[in-house]
């Protein structure tokens, strides 16, 4: 077996005892760095979240979505597939009441062929305007797009609102503005009779 000197050893000894405390320190700042990082983020995450999602849902003669009007505001559009009425309800946030109610009428605008009996599918978007702004009147941050599933005509509306108003507790009604209109079927598409 081989001996060591004692001076070697000692200086040994204290390597492994040095390397030790590194490790340990090294370990304990990591870990207190964790926490913090961990600690900081969950600040970030405390429920109640601001979350922003549209939904849509569709039955045999309504739709429904959702869309973003301002900040913490959403609307809410109603499609009657009877009548072609398009309904927008913003609520207040302050009140919860409704602060506003927008309307159309899409029939025309989609040249729907089947009156009382049409099928239309209906979704939101968001939509950032670029200045917009006349007045008090602000516009809207979506866009609400309505297809005609016979005709595969799609319109798209907003609105324009007055925020003050709404906080004040004064309920608005105006008109939903055609902004966009389109077919999706071309001239050689057509449908089997």
């Amino acid at each position: 077996m081989p001996v060591v000197k004692s001076g070697k050893l000692w200086f040994l000894l204290g390597a492994v005892v040095t390397l030790g405390l590194i490790v340990a320190t090294s370990t304990c700042i990591g870990v207190l760095v964790g926490t913090r990082i961990a600690n900081s983020q969950s600040d970030q995450l405390r429920l109640p979240l601001p979350l922003h999602a549209g939904t849509a849902a569709k039955g045999k003669t309504l739709s429904m979505a959702t869309g973003l009007i301002d900040g913490d505001v959403e609307g809410l559009y109603l499609l009657d597939h009877a009548s072609g009425n398009l309904q927008c309800w913003i609520l207040n946030a302050r009140t919860g009441a409704v602060g506003g109610i927008y309307r159309t009428n899409v029939l025309q605008a989609l040249a729907s062929t089947k009156v009382g009996e049409a099928d239309y599918v209906m979704t939101t978007g968001n939509f950032f305007w670029n200045g917009g702004r006349t007045g008090n009147l602000t516009p809207s941050q979506s866009v609400v797009y309505i297809a005609d599933e016979a005709t595969g005509n799609v319109v798209g509306y907003h609105l324009t609102f007055n925020e003050q108003g709404i906080q004040r507790g004064e309920v608005q009604t105006g008109l939903l503005n055609l902004v966009c209109q389109g077919a999706t079927r071309g001239e050689s598409v057509k449908r089997d009779q």
